[in-house]
């Protein structure tokens, strides 16, 4: 099974640099990937996405969000990306979280808007010692 790799950047909206969280599997930004799936399955209004706002995070705790354990958006699911304009609400962009004693697997992407939209995107499966220290990283940055 491949392994992905999973970073956060923080990113800006509209062309801007700071301001929201991005996540970067393998390099690229996961705005990036879901956007160019949307337009290679012809799905209207593709891409839109944006970072997730700084502020969303300050709200939950760090690693249960990241895991799932939290009961919102739902038990194992978790935003990835919100709207380009800044507010998660508008475009979130959802995924279960799947995690084994070695793995986490980010499974089931959908749009909650649009829950006709059927995607066949990812699933992308990363080592849970990986994940762990990407999603600490990222807890870091924020207690700084």
């Amino acid at each position: 099974m491949k392994l992905n790799r999973l970073e956060f950047k923080e990113e800006g909206f509209d062309g801007g640099t700071t301001g929201g969280i991005t996540p970067y599997i393998d390099g690229k930004s996961l705005i990036q990937l879901i956007t160019d799936y949307e337009n290679s399955a012809l799905m209207d209004s593709a891409g839109e996405y944006g970072p997730v706002a700084i502020g969303w995070f300050w709200n939950h705790n760090h690693h249960d969000y990241w895991y799932g354990l939290g009961s919102f958006p739902a038990p194992d699911r978790i935003w990835l990306l919100g709207c380009d304009c800044g507010d998660i609400g508008d475009r979130p962009l959802e995924v279960t979280v799947e995690a084994s004693s070695k793995t986490v697997i980010w499974k089931d992407f959908r749009y909650p808007n649009r829950p006709n939209r059927r995607y066949r995107f990812g699933p992308f499966v990363f080592s849970k010692q990986h994940y762990d220290q990407a999603t600490s990283e990222l807890v870091n940055f924020f207690s700084t």
